[in-house]
């Protein structure tokens, strides 16, 4: 397999499970149309790498959101109310309910803004939720600034701690960390 896009799946003692192989596969067949380290942020509108993968990932099996609008969105229950009603959806990249892998791309803060933190608590929250997957920018440029963000190994370490810390334990079977 390519070395690109890096990849890296938690806990990492676990063997990666066989869904992985095919998800790593979509972001390396889109990889010269979303190579974080050469477009940067600045070329990345919100949904513009979700759209990129998004046939690859449907082909897998996913449902993909296909925009933030409501008719295109992917909304996943996780506190049901009276009658049955929703009382608090989150909102979901991808997910491939069957195997319960949930997917999140985020486009430039994802670690300056604490956007994986939220992605992993999001998603821990929504039932059925085994796996799940967060592709974020290898590196990202803050604001009008030259200087770049390493995203992809701040995401590492987070997850890393994470995993390797026994006060905090995730509901997670593993998570798979994509750069892009």
């Amino acid at each position: 397999m390519s070395p690109l896009p890096p990849w890296r799946y938690f806990p990492s003692y676990a063997v990666p499970p066989s869904w992985v192989d095919p998800v790593i596969h979509v972001f390396a067949d889109s990889w010269h149309e979303i190579d974080s380290t050469t477009r940067h942020d600045r070329d990345f509108k919100p949904g513009c790498v979700r759209r990129v993968i998004a046939p690859g990932l449907a082909a897998l099996g996913f449902a993909v959101e296909e925009s933030k609008k409501q008719a295109g969105v992917l909304p996943c229950p996780v506190l049901i109310g009276d009658q049955g009603e929703s009382l608090i959806t989150y909102e979901l990249d991808a997910l491939d309910a069957v195997r319960g892998i949930a997917v999140e791309v985020e486009v430039s803060h994802a670690t300056v803004g604490s956007v994986i933190h939220r992605d992993l608590i999001q998603a821990s929250l929504i039932p059925d939720v085994r796996f799940l997957a967060v592709a974020a920018p290898i590196e990202c440029r803050c604001g009008t600034s030259a200087t770049t963000e390493p995203t992809y190994e701040k995401g590492c370490a987070l997850l890393e701690t994470i995993y390797g810390s026994p006060p905090l334990i995730l509901p997670f079977e593993g998570v798979l960390l994509i750069g892009y």
